[in-house]
């Protein structure tokens, strides 16, 4: 049995997948203006993970305190 080389070269590293911005629903930008939170000061896998559970909620009443926790969470970092 022979065993054949990768075609990378010798020197290939993977790289790190950069993290691309996630676009916010208008109801949370509102209530973010409202409360002056800034939503960058959260770290990156909170944002999407907050966003994930924002916009996969059925019931308004689950979006509406899924919005809340996040924006409580955003304004606790945020500078004062």
């Amino acid at each position: 049995m022979e065993l054949r080389r990768s075609a990378r070269p010798a020197d290939w590293r993977l790289r790190a997948i950069e993290a691309t911005p996630h676009s916010i629903p208008d109801d949370l930008a509102t209530a973010l203006a409202t409360a002056e939170a800034d939503w960058q000061t959260l770290p990156c896998h909170e944002r999407a993970q907050m966003l994930h559970l924002i916009t996969e909620a059925a019931d308004t009443d689950v979006r509406e305190g899924r919005i809340t926790a996040a924006v409580a969470a955003a304004r606790a970092r945020s500078p004062k």
